[in-house]
């Protein structure tokens, strides 16, 4: 609850208390039937779209992002963002013991950044950089990304990869998958319309 959240907050402190999620594969995704642990052989789980739980009604972890974990957080304490988003990077990489390398952008800690384009019109206008960031922000604002000093993705062109060979590998996997879970799980009915597949 709201409560709880500001309590923790007031009491613990920003400096002490870390955002995490425990999500599953659910995460980000439509209402249905998902593996929990490995993908083989995990135990079933259901989502309803806002809670994910297993065969016994019981929850089944969580089914949010950190984006997620950081907006409700703000929208309960109501204030100060930057402390916020510090939950979630700085104060981690500090208790765990690896702020010297990672938690925040400075000279000498590892160079992993995204680079995001604010003159979209999902940006727009800004009014509180940060806020806009954390409640309008979505991949297609993603400019560029960086791992420990490497670009991976420059000017939204991939380098790390064949881009293309990757789209193609990625639609013969999913006709497979499909295919497999259709031929052993037939109960399962296909999405609304069919299953037409592009050239791969």
């Amino acid at each position: 609850s709201d409560d709880l959240l500001r309590f923790a907050y007031e009491m613990i402190g920003f400096e002490r208390t870390c955002l995490v999620t425990d999500s599953n594969r659910a995460m980000d995704a439509p209402p249905g039937k998902y593996r929990f642990g490995p993908a083989e052989d995990g135990t079933w789980v259901f989502s309803d779209g806002q809670t994910v739980k297993g065969a016994d009604g019981s929850l089944a972890s969580s089914m949010r992002g950190m984006d997620w974990m950081v907006r409700t957080m703000v929208g309960a304490v109501g204030r100060e963002l930057q402390n916020v988003v510090r939950m979630a990077t700085l104060t981690p990489a500090k208790l765990v013991g690896v702020a010297d390398d990672v938690g925040s952008i400075e000279a000498g800690k590892k160079a992993d950044l995204t680079f995001i384009d604010l003159n979209t019109p999902a940006m727009r206008p800004i009014i509180r950089l940060v806020a806009n960031i954390v409640h309008y922000g979505h991949p297609g604002i993603v400019h560029s990304v960086m791992t420990d000093g490497e670009f991976l993705l420059r000017d939204r062109k991939v380098l790390a990869l064949d881009e293309a060979a990757l789209l193609k590998e990625a639609q013969q996997v999913t006709q497979r998958v499909w295919q497999r879970m259709i031929a052993k799980n037939p109960d399962i009915p296909p999405p609304p319309g069919g299953l037409h597949w592009m050239d791969a």
